[in-house]
């Protein structure tokens, strides 16, 4: 006998992710199609892919020695310098061997005591296209929540991770799933469980939307005598936007939420007061 077909009314999905490194010209394309392309994160910068490049090629330590990556001042113009460290039962030798900078995307080596046999040159340029070109696990994870946070989504959980996503944006979010895919350079899944809004799970939308709105009322009304006035007309629209934001999940549960709109309002009221009291 097989499983039994129950007919029910899906309200929204939880989603969540677990993602790797990423290619970021076809996330760019991808997320372009969709029309969330302003969501794409930034390229690692040169010093970075740099830094990187050098530890995946530079060992970190020998049977009596070991190697840092120290970088010089102003790294993003003059790059970085291997050391290394001849380990002694007291005071340890430290030995410069050379340096490495990037220039237009370029590596150039500066004339020291390594030994070139141990380091292969067009290698290091390779690691570093690599990590020019990609994104990581952790700036992807930060891109999706930034892309749940725009379409309405709240966190079921304080340290983040797991989201609600409501009825409308469900199908968009299959699409950056696809999108992740298609552009996915390691492993990575994004996940997505329609969930049926009876009461307990009405409860754990509710309670979540109401730590939001507390954390961003807060967030809002910080040091909010002491803001300019774009930076205060900017809070007054962040609490709209989140007022809006409560007034949908409002029509979508079917349940009055005065008491969150209440604490929106008051951000709002203080953002505008504060801005007119510089006017």
């Amino acid at each position: 006998m097989g499983p039994q077909k129950m007919d029910v009314d899906p309200v929204g999905a939880v989603v969540y992710w677990g993602v790797g490194e990423t290619d970021r010209d076809e996330l760019g394309r991808e997320l372009g199609h969709i029309g969330l392309g302003k969501f794409l994160p930034g390229q690692r910068t040169p010093d970075s892919a740099l830094f990187n490049a050098l530890k995946d090629s530079v060992p970190e330590r020998g049977i009596t020695r070991d190697y840092l990556i120290q970088s010089h001042r102003n790294r993003g113009d003059n790059g970085y310098e291997v050391v290394e460290v001849h380990k002694e039962e007291q005071n340890n030798g430290y030995e410069a061997l050379f340096s490495a900078r990037v220039k237009d995307d370029k590596i150039t080596f500066s004339e020291g005591l390594w030994d070139y046999a141990t380091i292969d040159a067009s290698g290091v340029q390779g690691s570093y296209d690599h990590f020019r070109q990609v994104i990581t696990g952790s700036s992807m994870g930060s891109c999706l929540v930034d892309i749940c946070q725009h379409l309405r989504g709240t966190s079921l959980r304080p340290s983040g991770g797991i989201y609600w996503l409501p009825e409308d944006a469900v199908s968009l979010w299959d699409e950056v799933g696809l999108a992740v895919s298609r552009s996915a350079v390691d492993e990575s899944s994004v996940y997505r469980l329609r969930t049926v809004m009876d009461e307990r799970a009405a409860e754990a939308v509710i309670d979540a939307i109401t730590s939001e709105v507390d954390a961003q009322s807060a967030e809002i009304l910080d040091g909010i005598g002491e803001l300019g006035e774009r930076a205060l007309r900017t809070r007054e629209e962040r609490s709209r936007v989140l007022k809006a934001k409560v007034e949908h999940y409002e029509q979508m549960l079917g349940e009055g939420l005065d008491k969150l709109k209440s604490v929106c309002d008051i951000a709002t009221k203080s953002a505008a007061h504060a801005v007119l009291a510089q006017l």
